[in-house]
């Protein structure tokens, strides 16, 4: 099996009764190679990906960075979450799973232990169920 060193094009073919990306290149030896790549399997990401760069780049200069607002950030929302540990004993958390909207993440589990708190504590004043101050 040859891998590809450099790719020097693409196109789009039906494979299989399949779209797919054909990547074509050059191994080590300077042969051709071609892999074709189901599109199926590349939009969901490319779609979650270009979703947050577009999000992140529009709060970009206009957020206004002051502690505490949140009137200028823009928010991805989330439908569904999954939450387990990882390989690494890390907490994992993976919001609309399977979706193209897709995003996951992992953080040590003292770090989760404290957002935790803090959800709750938010989620508390979000629901006007905070405790009074006396």
């Amino acid at each position: 099996m040859s891998k590809i060193v450099k790719v020097v094009g693409q196109n789009w073919q039906m494979i299989d009764g399949a779209l797919c990306v054909v990547f074509i290149g050059r191994d080590s030896l300077r042969r051709d190679v071609m892999v074709a790549v189901p599109a199926a399997a590349i939009f969901p990401t490319i779609a979650s990906e270009a979703r947050r760069r577009i999000a992140a780049t529009q709060k970009e200069g206009a957020h206004v960075n002051v502690p505490g607002t949140w009137n200028q950030v823009r928010f991805l929302r989330a439908e569904t979450m999954q939450v387990g540990t990882t390989d690494q004993n890390q907490v994992g958390l993976i919001f609309d799973p399977g979706a193209e909207t897709e995003f996951a993440l992992s953080i040590a589990p003292e770090h989760a232990r404290q957002l935790g708190q803090r959800l709750i504590d938010e989620a508390a004043k979000a629901t006007g169920l905070a405790p009074t101050v006396n």
